[in-house]
């Protein structure tokens, strides 16, 4: 709940608060389901910059981070299409699942179609 409201107050301050998500991870934050609300929440309020954030979930985390909260499945499509080989090696049957269903978000250059 802090850091979603520091986001919003203090926009320029995006490391810091992805810093913060990412420690959180290391606590393994999902086991407490308030606060994964709150982690998730404020993963969708700091995107894209916390696309590495999401990248940073173990590989079942991630996935109901992406089924909880569905505006992370362009920026992470996105990212992971143009950054192939960044993709931490424990998600990438996710990431190909996930870039085979969304592929429609993409051009053949692994960027995304103006609308």
């Amino acid at each position: 709940r802090h850091c979603k409201q520091m986001v919003v107050s203090i926009f320029n301050n995006l490391s810091f608060v992805t810093g913060i998500l990412k420690k959180l991870i290391s606590k393994q934050i999902w086991n407490d389901k308030s606060l994964w609300q709150g982690f998730l929440k404020c993963i969708q309020a700091t995107l894209p910059h916390s696309v590495q954030v999401v990248l940073s979930l173990p590989s079942q985390q991630f996935e109901e981070a992406i089924a909880t909260v569905p505006k992370l499945i362009e920026p992470v499509v996105i990212h992971c299409a143009s950054n192939k080989s960044l993709v931490p090696v424990g998600l990438r049957a996710a990431i190909s699942k996930l870039l085979e269903e969304h592929k429609s978000l993409l051009t053949k250059d692994g960027v995304a179609e103006e609308q």
